[in-house]
């Protein structure tokens, strides 16, 4: 804590003087409060942005402009406790700017009251403030139970609140000697990021192009919408039978796919016995029968033959044998 010029080291409640300036680990760091005039406004719920500038209008209203370029302010339960910066804040951060930048958490005493407590009296030792319902109001008065910093040291300590100060930008964890290589690292593992989101994206093309595949294979089979159209497929494919020998599935129906014009034929049942397959389905003409018969044999397809065919209205009802 830094009051009165003086560094202390505050551990268990109690404040040692004279504290290290030459910090080494993690510490918080409370400033005195003389060195800021506070005041308050009911602020409704909003982001950061929108609180600085209904700020910055209200003090406007109340203040010269060279009183309020430095201001600051926290949120808390709808209200915005603001801090002024005295005029010899300016020099005071410039003769301790290196301890500022070490430190994890800057705060005052009565920030982290305000934080903690609706309602208390507190004392900076020149002035004198009283708090309730997340208003401030100044007293000319000082209670006799006022709150020091001394006295609420044990009350505030881990601090809640971090406050910003102009000039005072937290020291980089990187040292300056590794910023380049780290800078130079990031740049790599971004360029090897986006090299795998391409990557992956063309493999999410081509599953998606089977998948479509596979679909046109379904409705030609006439399985498609079924719970499970692979299995159904599977099993028609056997004769309804639970055998793995014959030909490969896949094989035939390759073959058919690249057969079956699917303006013209519509196919209904298939059966595979060993290797030779037998469908049935339904064409537009008698002239669409007969090209599958010869799109069949062109796709490999052996002995493929027309078995039956009946016209029935508008459309053909066929039957075709091939072996593979």
């Amino acid at each position: 804590m830094i009051k009165n010029s003086r560094l202390y080291n505050i551990e268990n409640g109690r404040a040692d003087f004279p504290a290290s300036t030459e910090q080494t680990g993690s510490f918080n760091l409370f400033l005195d409060d003389s060195m800021f005039f506070y005041l308050s406004m009911d602020l409704p719920s909003s982001n950061r942005k929108k609180a600085r500038g209904f700020i910055s209008n209200y003090l406007s209203t109340l203040f010269p402009e060279y009183m309020t370029e430095n201001f600051g302010f926290v949120l808390h339960g709808g209200s915005a406790l603001i801090y002024l910066p005295a005029q010899e804040f300016a020099s005071f951060v410039k003769e301790n700017l290196s301890l500022l930048k070490k430190a994890s958490k800057i705060t005052t005493p009565f920030i982290e009251m305000f934080v903690r407590e609706a309602s208390f009296d507190y004392t900076d030792g020149s002035k004198c403030y009283s708090v309730s319902g997340g208003e401030i109001h100044q007293l000319f008065d000082e209670p006799d139970d006022a709150c020091t910093a001394e006295r609420i040291l044990n009350k505030v300590i881990p601090p809640k609140m971090s406050i910003n100060i102009k000039g005072v930008e937290k020291e980089s964890f990187i040292p300056s000697s590794f910023k380049l290589p780290a800078i130079v690292l990031a740049a790599c593992y971004l360029v090897f990021i986006g090299g795998e989101y391409l990557r992956l994206k063309g493999y999410a093309s081509a599953l998606k192009l089977r998948e479509n595949k596979l679909q046109e294979l379904y409705t030609l089979a006439g399985v498609n919408g079924t719970g499970d159209p692979y299995g159904t497929l599977l099993f028609k494919a056997r004769g309804g039978k639970e055998t793995t020998q014959g030909v490969s599935i896949l094989t035939v129906f390759e073959t058919m796919s690249k057969a079956a014009d699917k303006n013209k034929i519509k196919l209904e049942d298939l059966t595979v016995r060993d290797t030779t397959i037998n469908c049935t389905g339904t064409a537009a003409d008698f002239q669409a029968v007969e090209e599958f018969k010869q799109k069949l044999q062109e796709a490999g397809a052996q002995r493929a033959n027309i078995e039956d065919t009946d016209k029935q209205g508008e459309i053909i009802k066929f039957s075709v044998r091939f072996s593979l």
